[in-house]
């Protein structure tokens, strides 16, 4: 995915912010976010990989994710030229599309620590996030979601 010079400041601006909602929607659960590959000194293969990247490819999701019930899985894609894709048909501004990647981000990494989909249509894990729903508010985790994730960390280190 190219970005324009002149859009670079912006764009980056915009997964900054992203980025803090993701971290800010994960304050309650006992997971530690890095942007940075993880030391294989120190975690060996014990950690989940979220890929973020852009493709020539058009498809029809914008994340996909290893997943198991409660179980804590390894590797999570969100497909950020996806997400700017929708954005730009939906006409989002620029908060409006730092909340719709940061609710793909925080819905496939919940995928990752054992949540599965919610038939909320305002729940980050809603299958299908919507552009006109997610777009609106950062992402955050009900007491039960984060309560599920943390009891599936815990047993991964039991």
């Amino acid at each position: 995915m190219d970005v324009a010079q002149k859009n670079r400041e912006a764009v980056s601006n915009i997964l900054f912010d992203a980025f803090s909602k993701v971290y800010g929607a994960f304050r309650s659960v006992n997971v530690f976010l890095i942007s940075d590959p993880p030391d294989p000194k120190q975690w060996g293969e014990d950690f989940t990989h979220v890929y973020i990247f852009a493709d020539d490819q058009p498809v029809d999701y914008l994340g996909i994710a290893t997943f198991q019930q409660g179980v804590v899985t390894d590797r999570a894609i969100i497909r950020i030229d996806q997400v700017f894709y929708a954005s730009y048909h939906a006409n989002l501004d620029a908060n409006q599309l730092s909340n719709l990647i940061a609710n793909a981000i925080a819905h496939e990494i919940g995928h990752t620590l054992g949540l599965d989909h919610s038939a909320l249509t305002t729940d980050v894990m809603h299958d299908g996030l919507d552009h006109t729903v997610h777009s609106l508010m950062p992402p955050s985790f009900h007491e039960k979601q984060i309560s599920m994730m943390n009891f599936a960390i815990r047993k991964l280190g039991a």
